[in-house]
């Protein structure tokens, strides 16, 4: 019997593979050999573990800020706030675990003063403003861009924003409510959702790269206290992960 002139290319029952067959089988093999580095811990840039994080940023927001039948509006019945909107520069900090392609972090935000320039078209010469503050908890998703170097990373989750701001008129129906004299502070629940890049500097070090939007719950739903609030976050910073 004669034997193929290329015995890898013939099956066991001596029939011998078409060409269609020959791509499908490179193919097959080239995805099985990439799918474990994929799929591994190893293809994160990230280490697996305990990280801290820190980061310096700059949030942007809102022009304009209405504060409705509350203490926020001073007593009356709705109060519009005009608002500085250049940009503040502010700073976040982080702890969280990592594992594999998931993780979970505590955030805390200061966002920074954002300058009221109005309220209720009456100019107040560039003096106090929106001060904001977010704490919450993030979900992570990490998609490996560059396999151990570049990650990108996706977060969500929720927690609570903090906002300040002065009322006008020299008596307040709430003023025992407020933390000093002069201005009034909201507490709301808040939905964060972000996508950044995460880069392996060292073993231990990464350096990360985010974009936030912070959404309150209430705006928009409720009668009562701040509307069209959200803030938008570009952060940068240093993570160590233990």
């Amino acid at each position: 019997m004669r034997l193929p002139a290329y015995p890898h290319l013939a099956k066991s029952n001596g029939t011998r593979r078409t060409p269609c067959r020959k791509i499908a089988h490179v193919l097959t093999c080239a995805v099985l050999s990439v799918a474990p580095l994929v799929a591994s811990s190893e293809a994160v840039a990230a280490t697996n573990g305990v990280f801290v994080q820190a980061d310096g940023l700059l949030s942007i927001g809102p022009g304009r800020l209405s504060a409705a039948n509350s203490k926020l509006g001073g007593g009356d019945g709705h109060t519009l706030y005009g608002l500085a909107n250049d940009g503040r520069f502010g700073f976040g900090a982080a702890v969280g675990y990592i594992h594999d392609r998931t993780g979970i972090r505590v955030r805390y935000l200061y966002l920074g003063t954002q300058p009221t320039l109005s309220i209720n078209g009456k100019t107040t010469g560039s003096r106090g403003g929106l001060t904001s503050h977010f704490m919450g908890v993030e979900g992570l998703y990490l998609v490996p861009l560059i396999p151990r170097r570049v990650d990108l990373v996706l977060s969500g989750g929720a927690g609570v924003l903090r906002s300040s701001v002065p009322f006008p008129g020299a008596s307040h129906p709430n003023a025992e409510k407020a933390p000093r004299p002069g201005k009034a502070t909201q507490f709301e629940p808040a939905l964060s959702l972000g996508v950044g890049l995460r880069v392996a500097l060292l073993r231990q070090i990464t350096g990360n790269i985010d974009i936030t939007r912070l959404t309150p719950f209430q705006s928009g739903l409720r009668s009562r206290g701040l509307y069209n609030n959200g803030q938008t976050v570009i952060s940068a910073g240093i993570a160590y992960t233990f």
